[in-house]
Formats: structure tokens, C-alpha cells, sequence
């Protein structure tokens, strides 16, 4: 994850507000969701998911694109918290290295970490003109922006990718449901407006907050993966019978000659009594 100062001269406020826009852009929405890019399916240990933050823009005809974007990020709904910080592994997406430092602005672009939560992620493009020669920049100005910017971002029906990663929950974590999604109000984004060939104009655009990704999360799948953890096809330890029991492993000792239960059920009752005899014929 990517951290920087913030010991610019400048805040991120001067990236927002670049000059007094020609005109609102209230009718242009930036509406940003999450999806799942493996399929989908139930989340174990060892299959994290992977996921893109995609951000969709309205009147992509008449806009030149997206100047600057940020969100907060957090998991609800689940059965215990989750550390973001330590959980997720994502970066920018291809498409966007305009609005990451050094060529754009940002605080710290993949969010800063703030209990289990990312705060502000996301950045802006150097539509202030700053450094506008390229590193390195005159005396006086900051390191950073220093990169042209790109219009057109966001102009695209198949809208564009703002972060993509995985998010990966430990071994020990609790089985059940899991909602990964931005802070509800927590997403600003601004649009340029228009462009003279020196000076670019941006607005803010109306944000929406789309869906998040929930998912199942076990620690197991199979009875395999309780009891035969280095997958060979024999049992870890023959003394204990192994099930995977709604995503939690549950492994149970063996009483000597105890094959089983009663009316052929699998898992072992304790007792060594006719049934056992039943399940070795």
C-alpha cells in the first residue's frame, strides 16, 4: 500500500477547486460500485476474492471526464470486524496512473487506514498546472503533481476501474456472511467541464454510492479440508473423525473401534456397539 506525506504546500482542496466553474454539473453522476471479478462463489482462506471499484459516469458525451475522485471504504454486516488495512491488498486500476502520485495528487491513493475502516481513497489529476514542465520541479513547487492530465476518463459505457484487488480474511475468522462496500455519503468526485488549451474548468458531480459485494466466508469447504490438510488422500491423524460443519471445522476423538454411528450415520457416537459392526461389513 502506498503512503505518502502530506507535506505539500498545497491540499487536496487547491485539486478540487481549480477556478470557478463555467457552468454546474449537477446532471452528471458518478455513481461507483464494487464486483467481484473470480465468479463469485463461497470465500475461504485460500480462495480470497478479487474484486475491481468501478466507476460508472452519465452524460459521457458531453463531459471530458473524471478530475478527482474518493471514498471511504468498510466491511459490515458481518459476524465479527474486519481490518481493512491488513485484509484487502488492492491498487490502482489501469487506467487512472494520472490521478496517482507522482502525476496526480493524493494523500495516500489505495486510502489511509483508520480502525478497520480505508478512509479517502482515491486522488486527483493535476489540473492545477502545477510542475507543468515535468520533474524535476522549480524551486518553490511542489514534487507533486507533476503529470499532464488525461480527459475522457470515465467516458466509457463499461465504465473504468478505480481500485481492483483481493480481500483475503484469516484462517480464524468467524463463517458467515460478509458485506465489502464504500461508506454510505463518503464518495466526492469532480468532472472537467471544459478545457481551453491552458486552463481546465471542473465541477462537482452528483455522487452515488452502488452496490458493494456481500459473500459467504468458511473456513472449510469438505471434510478434506479439516482432516487431510497436506491432501495426499489419508487422513492427518486416524485417532479423529474430521467434517466440515456449515464453514467450521469440527474434528472429534475416536474411541477405539467406534466406526460410526447408529442407522449408518458417518460420524462417530463414542460407543463401540453392534453399529460399528454393521459399518465394518
Amino acid at each position: 500500500m502506498q503512503h505518502r506525506c502530506a507535506n505539500v504546500a498545497m491540499g487536496l482542496a487547491a485539486m478540487i477547486v481549480l477556478s470557478v466553474a463555467s457552468r454546474p454539473a449537477a446532471a452528471v453522476v458518478l455513481t461507483v460500485q464494487i464486483e467481484r471479478t473470480d465468479g463469485g462463489g463461497v470465500v475461504t482462506p485460500d480462495a480470497p476474492l478479487t474484486y475491481e471499484i468501478k466507476g460508472y459516469l452519465t452524460d459521457i458525451t458531453t463531459e471530458l471526464g473524471l478530475s478527482f475522485f474518493l471514498y471511504d471504504l468498510e466491511v459490515v454486516n458481518s459476524p465479527q470486524p474486519v481490518n481493512l488495512s491488513t485484509a484487502v491488498l488492492h491498487g490502482p486500476g489501469p487506467d487512472i496512473a494520472s490521478f496517482v502520485p507522482d502525476w496526480g495528487y493524493a494523500h495516500d491513493f489505495n486510502g489511509t487506514p483508520s480502525g478497520n475502516d480505508l478512509l479517502q481513497a482515491g486522488g486527483a489529476q493535476n489540473t492545477i498546472g502545477n510542475c507543468p514542465a515535468g520533474p524535476p520541479c522549480p524551486p518553490g513547487l511542489p514534487s507533486f503533481p507533476s503529470g499532464p492530465v488525461v480527459l475522457g476518463i470515465g467516458n466509457s459505457v463499461d465504465g473504468v476501474v478505480l481500485h481492483e484487488g483481493s480481500l483475503t480474511l484469516p484462517a480464524d475468522a468467524a463463517p458467515g456472511s460478509y458485506t465489502f462496500q464504500l461508506k454510505p455519503n463518503s464518495l466526492l468526485a469532480n468532472v472537467v467541464t471544459a478545457y481551453d488549451g491552458v486552463r481546465y474548468t471542473v465541477a462537482a458531480a452528483s455522487a452515488v454510492v452502488g452496490s458493494g459485494i456481500t459473500f459467504s466466508f468458511a473456513t472449510c469447504l469438505t471434510a478434506d479440508d479439516c482432516g487431510d490438510t497436506d491432501l495426499d488422500g489419508i487422513a492427518d491423524d486416524n485417532c479423529f473423525w474430521y467434517a466440515c460443519d456449515t464453514g467450521t471445522c469440527d474434528a472429534r476423538a475416536r474411541v477405539f473401534g467406534d466406526a460410526g454411528g447408529a442407522f449408518g450415520a458417518c460420524d462417530p457416537d463414542t460407543f463401540v456397539n453392534i453399529h460399528d459392526r454393521n459399518h465394518a461389513l
